[in-house]
């Protein structure tokens, strides 16, 4: 029965990224970042409910947490575990390659690793573009959510970006495997596209940060 890694202790689950093994391995790691940000939002929603001051923002608060609940944070739960398994399966694929000596018998089984591989692709493919629409609304819930909880929002957001960061590396690292081809060429200008859009972000994530150094400042000043 294959272990459900989401729902382990979580120093069990850190011990198994640190093991040196690749089940679980980076995918994995880029989701449980964008979960932590899941997390996280939805802590500052709830900070934010039922104060006077955030009643005009409710509703903008209310859906971003709703959009995360329903279509963001299954997409990355589902995603630890989908990885961890499907690069299992590459792992095992090359390792039959790399064992067979017979040339004839070589190339199919080279076929099926890079196929393997492929579908692995797609997975931090998916965590990418799930992890940048949590951190665009992470980016709301920091503007207009509880105030003294930005702590909170700047980390989601951070989280968020790392995982999209992480799982684009992920994707140009695999594609180096293939030798062009169609679907790596539109698998690479897809990774281009998250990787602008994440660097665009990262500013919007720096900007917030300066505000608040500059509120610090400011208030130095007032002695």
């Amino acid at each position: 029965m294959t272990q459900e890694l989401i729902k382990l202790p979580t120093d069990q689950l850190l011990t198994k990224f640190g093991s040196g093994g690749h089940k679980p391995g980076s995918g994995s790691a880029a989701a449980l970042l964008g979960l932590v940000s899941c997390k996280l939002v939805q802590t500052v929603v709830t900070l934010s409910a039922g104060r006077d001051q955030y009643q005009g923002v409710e509703a903008q608060l209310t859906l971003a947490n709703q959009d995360i609940v329903a279509g963001i944070e299954p997409v990355l739960m589902a995603a630890v575990q989908e990885d961890s398994e499907q690069f299992d399966r590459v792992i095992e694929a090359r390792r039959l390659r790399d064992a067979e000596l017979d040339k004839t018998k070589k190339r199919p089984l080279s076929d099926k690793a890079l196929a393997e591989l492929r579908e692995a692709t797609e997975i931090p493919i998916r965590i990418a573009e799930t992890c940048l629409v949590l951190a665009e609304k992470a980016l709301v819930v920091f503007d207009l959510g509880f105030k003294a909880a930005r702590g909170d929002s700047g980390v989601a957001i951070s989280s968020a970006l790392a995982g999209a960061s992480g799982a684009i590396a992920i994707i140009y690292l695999n594609l180096t495997s293939f030798k062009g081809g169609e679907w790596a060429s539109q698998a690479r200008h897809r990774a281009d596209e998250l990787s602008q859009r994440t660097q665009a972000l990262q500013l919007q994530l720096i900007d917030r940060i300066n505000r608040l150094q500059q509120e610090v400042i400011a208030r130095e000043g007032q002695d």
